[in-house]
Protein backbone atom coordinates (compact mmCIF):
# COMPACT_ATOMS: atom_id res chain seq x y z
CA UNK A 1 0.00 0.00 0.00
CA UNK A 2 1.28 3.44 -0.96
CA UNK A 3 0.77 5.88 1.90
CA UNK A 4 1.68 9.50 1.36
CA UNK A 5 3.08 11.75 4.05
CA UNK A 6 2.74 15.48 4.64
CA UNK A 7 5.43 17.84 5.83
CA UNK A 8 5.40 21.54 6.66
CA UNK A 9 8.01 23.57 4.80
CA UNK A 10 8.76 27.26 4.57
CA UNK A 11 6.41 27.49 1.56
CA UNK A 12 3.48 25.59 3.06
CA UNK A 13 2.37 21.96 3.51
CA UNK A 14 3.48 19.36 0.94
CA UNK A 15 2.16 15.84 0.40
CA UNK A 16 4.80 13.40 -0.84
CA UNK A 17 5.90 9.81 -1.32
CA UNK A 18 9.58 8.90 -0.95
CA UNK A 19 10.95 5.45 -1.67
CA UNK A 20 14.47 5.73 -0.26
CA UNK A 21 16.64 3.01 -1.76
CA UNK A 22 20.00 4.62 -0.93
CA UNK A 23 20.65 5.87 -4.45
CA UNK A 24 20.65 9.33 -6.01
CA UNK A 25 17.04 10.53 -5.61
CA UNK A 26 14.91 10.97 -8.72
CA UNK A 27 12.24 13.64 -8.26
CA UNK A 28 9.08 13.07 -10.32
CA UNK A 29 7.30 16.22 -11.50
CA UNK A 30 3.71 15.83 -12.68
CA UNK A 31 2.01 17.73 -15.46
CA UNK A 32 -0.87 20.16 -15.01
CA UNK A 33 -3.60 18.43 -13.00
CA UNK A 34 -1.46 15.36 -12.30
CA UNK A 35 -1.42 13.50 -8.98
CA UNK A 36 1.62 11.95 -7.33
CA UNK A 37 -0.32 8.66 -7.32
CA UNK A 38 -0.25 8.53 -11.12
CA UNK A 39 3.44 7.61 -10.79
CA UNK A 40 2.56 4.49 -8.76
CA UNK A 41 4.02 1.90 -11.15
CA UNK A 42 7.26 3.82 -11.47
CA UNK A 43 7.59 4.45 -7.74
CA UNK A 44 6.98 0.84 -6.75
CA UNK A 45 8.94 -0.78 -9.59
CA UNK A 46 12.07 1.37 -9.95
CA UNK A 47 15.18 0.29 -8.06
CA UNK A 48 16.16 3.93 -7.62
CA UNK A 49 15.20 6.27 -4.80
CA UNK A 50 12.12 8.10 -6.03
CA UNK A 51 10.39 11.19 -4.64
CA UNK A 52 6.95 12.18 -5.91
CA UNK A 53 4.91 15.02 -4.48
CA UNK A 54 1.82 17.14 -5.03
CA UNK A 55 2.26 20.81 -5.78
CA UNK A 56 0.34 23.36 -3.71
CA UNK A 57 -3.39 23.03 -4.29
CA UNK A 58 -3.04 19.39 -5.36
CA UNK A 59 -4.04 16.60 -2.97
CA UNK A 60 -3.18 17.56 0.61
CA UNK A 61 -0.57 20.14 -0.38
CA UNK A 62 -1.19 23.77 0.53
CA UNK A 63 0.78 26.99 0.25
CA UNK A 64 0.80 30.22 2.18
CA UNK A 65 0.93 31.95 -1.20
CA UNK A 66 0.06 30.33 -4.51
CA UNK A 67 0.26 32.30 -7.75
CA UNK A 68 0.87 29.23 -9.89
CA UNK A 69 4.16 30.19 -11.52
CA UNK A 70 6.96 27.81 -12.49
CA UNK A 71 9.33 29.84 -10.33
CA UNK A 72 7.08 29.30 -7.34
CA UNK A 73 6.99 25.56 -8.04
CA UNK A 74 10.79 25.43 -8.04
CA UNK A 75 10.97 27.19 -4.68
CA UNK A 76 8.35 24.77 -3.35
CA UNK A 77 10.45 21.75 -4.42
CA UNK A 78 13.63 23.27 -2.99
CA UNK A 79 11.87 23.81 0.35
CA UNK A 80 10.61 20.20 0.33
CA UNK A 81 14.09 18.79 -0.31
CA UNK A 82 15.47 20.92 2.50
CA UNK A 83 12.80 19.84 4.97
CA UNK A 84 13.31 16.15 4.09
CA UNK A 85 17.04 16.49 4.62
CA UNK A 86 17.87 15.56 1.03
CA UNK A 87 21.19 17.33 0.64
CA UNK A 88 22.75 15.24 -2.12
CA UNK A 89 22.36 16.21 -5.76
CA UNK A 90 19.25 14.90 -7.50
CA UNK A 91 17.87 13.80 -10.84
CA UNK A 92 14.68 15.40 -12.17
CA UNK A 93 12.04 13.64 -14.27
CA UNK A 94 9.34 16.02 -15.46
CA UNK A 95 6.28 15.14 -17.53
CA UNK A 96 4.55 17.83 -19.61
CA UNK A 97 4.34 21.00 -17.47
CA UNK A 98 6.48 19.16 -14.92
CA UNK A 99 9.23 19.27 -17.53
CA UNK A 100 9.01 23.06 -17.56
CA UNK A 101 9.44 23.03 -13.78
CA UNK A 102 12.42 20.68 -14.15
CA UNK A 103 14.06 23.11 -16.56
CA UNK A 104 13.46 26.05 -14.24
CA UNK A 105 14.76 24.18 -11.19
CA UNK A 106 17.92 23.05 -13.01
CA UNK A 107 18.59 26.65 -14.11
CA UNK A 108 17.76 28.13 -10.71
CA UNK A 109 19.65 25.52 -8.65
CA UNK A 110 22.32 24.10 -11.01
CA UNK A 111 24.46 22.89 -8.13
CA UNK A 112 21.65 20.65 -6.92
CA UNK A 113 20.92 18.77 -10.16
CA UNK A 114 22.94 15.95 -11.72
CA UNK A 115 20.69 15.24 -14.70
CA UNK A 116 17.24 15.81 -16.18
CA UNK A 117 14.69 13.59 -17.90
CA UNK A 118 12.09 15.53 -19.94
CA UNK A 119 9.00 13.45 -20.74
CA UNK A 120 7.03 14.99 -23.62
CA UNK A 121 7.76 18.23 -21.83
CA UNK A 122 6.15 21.60 -22.33
CA UNK A 123 8.52 23.66 -24.44
CA UNK A 124 10.06 27.02 -23.61
CA UNK A 125 8.82 27.96 -27.11
CA UNK A 126 5.25 26.89 -26.34
CA UNK A 127 3.85 30.06 -27.94
CA UNK A 128 4.41 28.45 -31.38
CA UNK A 129 1.56 26.07 -30.58
CA UNK A 130 -0.77 29.08 -30.75
CA UNK A 131 0.05 29.44 -34.44
CA UNK A 132 -1.55 26.06 -35.18
CA UNK A 133 -5.17 26.36 -36.28
CA UNK A 134 -7.65 24.68 -33.94
CA UNK A 135 -11.38 24.72 -34.57
CA UNK A 136 -12.11 23.12 -31.18
CA UNK A 137 -12.35 25.84 -28.53
CA UNK A 138 -11.92 23.28 -25.74
CA UNK A 139 -8.24 23.02 -26.64
CA UNK A 140 -7.54 26.69 -25.87
CA UNK A 141 -5.93 27.97 -22.68
CA UNK A 142 -8.67 30.56 -22.26
CA UNK A 143 -11.34 27.85 -22.28
CA UNK A 144 -9.54 25.78 -19.62
CA UNK A 145 -8.76 28.76 -17.41
CA UNK A 146 -12.44 29.69 -17.33
CA UNK A 147 -13.43 26.05 -16.84
CA UNK A 148 -11.05 25.66 -13.91
CA UNK A 149 -12.21 28.90 -12.33
CA UNK A 150 -15.81 27.66 -12.51
CA UNK A 151 -14.92 24.27 -11.01
CA UNK A 152 -12.96 25.95 -8.22
CA UNK A 153 -16.17 27.63 -7.05
CA UNK A 154 -18.16 24.39 -6.84
CA UNK A 155 -18.46 22.23 -3.73
CA UNK A 156 -16.74 18.85 -3.94
CA UNK A 157 -20.01 16.86 -3.95
CA UNK A 158 -21.41 19.03 -6.75
CA UNK A 159 -18.15 18.72 -8.65
CA UNK A 160 -18.38 14.94 -8.34
CA UNK A 161 -21.81 15.03 -9.97
CA UNK A 162 -20.62 17.47 -12.65
CA UNK A 163 -17.49 15.54 -13.64
CA UNK A 164 -18.57 11.97 -12.85
CA UNK A 165 -14.92 10.86 -12.78
CA UNK A 166 -13.94 7.54 -14.33
CA UNK A 167 -10.49 6.10 -13.69
CA UNK A 168 -8.47 4.60 -16.57
CA UNK A 169 -8.66 0.80 -16.67
CA UNK A 170 -5.12 0.34 -15.35
CA UNK A 171 -5.86 2.49 -12.30
CA UNK A 172 -8.88 0.32 -11.49
CA UNK A 173 -6.49 -2.56 -10.76
CA UNK A 174 -4.69 -0.59 -8.07
CA UNK A 175 -5.43 -0.61 -4.35
CA UNK A 176 -8.76 0.86 -3.33
CA UNK A 177 -7.02 3.54 -1.25
CA UNK A 178 -5.04 4.71 -4.28
CA UNK A 179 -8.16 4.78 -6.45
CA UNK A 180 -9.94 6.85 -3.80
CA UNK A 181 -7.02 9.29 -3.63
CA UNK A 182 -7.11 9.72 -7.42
CA UNK A 183 -10.87 10.35 -7.42
CA UNK A 184 -10.51 12.82 -4.54
CA UNK A 185 -7.79 14.58 -6.52
CA UNK A 186 -9.93 14.87 -9.65
CA UNK A 187 -12.89 16.26 -7.73
CA UNK A 188 -11.00 18.82 -5.64
CA UNK A 189 -11.98 22.47 -6.19
CA UNK A 190 -8.54 23.58 -4.93
CA UNK A 191 -6.86 21.46 -7.61
CA UNK A 192 -8.77 23.25 -10.36
CA UNK A 193 -7.88 26.60 -8.81
CA UNK A 194 -4.20 25.59 -8.97
CA UNK A 195 -4.51 24.26 -12.52
CA UNK A 196 -6.11 27.47 -13.78
CA UNK A 197 -3.31 29.51 -12.21
CA UNK A 198 -0.61 27.29 -13.74
CA UNK A 199 -2.11 27.50 -17.22
CA UNK A 200 -2.46 31.28 -16.91
CA UNK A 201 1.19 31.80 -15.97
CA UNK A 202 2.68 29.14 -18.26
CA UNK A 203 3.41 31.33 -21.32
CA UNK A 204 5.17 33.97 -19.23
CA UNK A 205 7.27 31.38 -17.39
CA UNK A 206 8.24 29.68 -20.65
CA UNK A 207 9.25 33.01 -22.18
CA UNK A 208 11.50 33.81 -19.22
CA UNK A 209 13.18 30.40 -19.44
CA UNK A 210 13.87 31.00 -23.11
CA UNK A 211 16.46 33.60 -22.15
CA UNK A 212 18.13 31.53 -19.39
CA UNK A 213 21.07 29.14 -19.65
CA UNK A 214 20.36 25.49 -18.96
CA UNK A 215 23.33 23.71 -17.29
CA UNK A 216 25.39 21.36 -19.45
CA UNK A 217 24.37 18.19 -17.64
CA UNK A 218 23.13 14.77 -18.81
CA UNK A 219 19.72 15.29 -20.40
CA UNK A 220 17.29 12.72 -21.80
CA UNK A 221 14.39 13.95 -23.92
CA UNK A 222 11.51 11.53 -24.41
CA UNK A 223 8.94 12.45 -27.02
CA UNK A 224 5.62 10.88 -27.86
CA UNK A 225 4.81 8.98 -31.04
CA UNK A 226 3.49 11.77 -33.27
CA UNK A 227 1.46 9.50 -35.56
CA UNK A 228 -0.09 7.68 -32.61
CA UNK A 229 -0.93 10.97 -30.89
CA UNK A 230 -2.43 12.42 -34.09
CA UNK A 231 -4.62 9.33 -34.50
CA UNK A 232 -5.79 9.77 -30.89
CA UNK A 233 -6.84 13.34 -31.63
CA UNK A 234 -8.54 12.39 -34.89
CA UNK A 235 -10.47 9.61 -33.14
CA UNK A 236 -11.53 12.19 -30.54
CA UNK A 237 -13.06 14.32 -33.29
CA UNK A 238 -10.31 16.77 -34.27
CA UNK A 239 -10.02 17.36 -38.05
CA UNK A 240 -7.17 15.32 -39.52
CA UNK A 241 -5.36 18.34 -40.96
CA UNK A 242 -5.36 20.10 -37.59
CA UNK A 243 -4.18 17.00 -35.70
CA UNK A 244 -1.29 16.44 -38.11
CA UNK A 245 -0.28 20.13 -38.07
CA UNK A 246 -0.35 20.21 -34.27
CA UNK A 247 1.80 17.08 -33.98
CA UNK A 248 4.34 18.40 -36.48
CA UNK A 249 4.89 21.52 -34.36
CA UNK A 250 4.88 19.58 -31.08
CA UNK A 251 7.47 17.13 -32.44
CA UNK A 252 9.69 20.02 -33.55
CA UNK A 253 9.49 21.57 -30.08
CA UNK A 254 10.38 18.28 -28.38
CA UNK A 255 13.39 17.71 -30.66
CA UNK A 256 14.59 21.26 -30.00
CA UNK A 257 14.91 20.42 -26.31
CA UNK A 258 17.96 18.29 -27.09
CA UNK A 259 19.83 21.54 -27.81
CA UNK A 260 19.56 22.53 -24.14
CA UNK A 261 22.64 20.44 -23.33
CA UNK A 262 25.56 19.03 -25.30
CA UNK A 263 25.05 15.83 -23.30
CA UNK A 264 21.51 15.13 -24.47
CA UNK A 265 19.90 12.04 -25.99
CA UNK A 266 16.49 11.70 -27.64
CA UNK A 267 14.11 8.77 -27.19
CA UNK A 268 10.85 8.25 -29.07
CA UNK A 269 8.09 6.56 -27.07
CA UNK A 270 6.72 4.27 -29.77
CA UNK A 271 2.97 3.72 -29.57
CA UNK A 272 2.46 6.32 -26.84
CA UNK A 273 0.55 9.56 -26.71
CA UNK A 274 1.24 12.49 -24.40
CA UNK A 275 0.69 10.49 -21.21
CA UNK A 276 3.88 8.47 -21.52
CA UNK A 277 4.19 7.66 -17.77
CA UNK A 278 0.81 5.90 -18.07
CA UNK A 279 1.34 4.33 -21.51
CA UNK A 280 4.99 3.31 -21.05
CA UNK A 281 6.04 3.24 -17.37
CA UNK A 282 8.69 0.64 -18.17
CA UNK A 283 10.31 3.08 -20.62
CA UNK A 284 10.43 5.80 -17.95
CA UNK A 285 12.04 3.40 -15.48
CA UNK A 286 14.57 2.29 -18.10
CA UNK A 287 15.54 5.85 -19.02
CA UNK A 288 15.70 6.94 -15.37
CA UNK A 289 18.16 4.11 -14.78
CA UNK A 290 20.19 5.00 -17.89
CA UNK A 291 20.31 8.64 -16.87
CA UNK A 292 21.47 7.58 -13.40
CA UNK A 293 24.32 5.62 -15.02
CA UNK A 294 25.45 8.70 -16.99
CA UNK A 295 26.04 10.97 -14.00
Amino acid sequence: MMESCVVTTKTGVTEYLFSNRSTTPVVLLSGVGGSLYEWKEIITTSELSVLAYNRAGYGRSKSVRREGTVEEASHELHALLSELGITQKILLAGHSYGGLIAQDFAIRYPGAVLGVLLIDSTSINIERIDDVEHSDETTSDVYWIHKCEAYARIKREDLMNEIQPELPEKFKLWEREVQTALIDHETSPSMYRAVGAEIRHMPQSAKRLNTADFPDIPLTVIGRDGKFAADQQINAGLPKSEAIAFEEVWTELIHEQTSLSSRSVYIKAEGAGHNIPYDCPELIIKEMTRLHSRI
